[in-house]
């Protein structure tokens, strides 16, 4: 199940989280780097760990019947989640 928002940004994964959006990862990661513009690799994380892009996660969510229609296919974004 996906549990959270994360953001792979320089190599590391920040997340957080549900009900986190990914622009609460973005001012996570703005707060600890001091970076800004934040371009990283915005996904999910499962219940295991795992990190998923958005089209990945898109089709996890929908295999495993987390969610029945995508909001903004072929990505998955938070608001589909929660």
């Amino acid at each position: 199940m996906i549990t959270g928002v994360a953001i792979i940004y320089k190599e590391k994964l920040y997340d957080l989280p549900k009900p986190a959006r990914h622009s609460n990862v973005i001012r996570l990661i703005r707060e600890e780097t001091g970076d800004s513009p934040i371009r990283g690799l915005q996904g999910f994380v499962t219940d295991e760990g795992e990190f998923l892009d958005r089209m990945a996660g898109a089709d996890y969510v929908l295999e495993h019947g987390q969610i029945e229609k995508l909001g903004c296919p072929p990505d998955l974004c938070s608001e589909d989640l929660w």
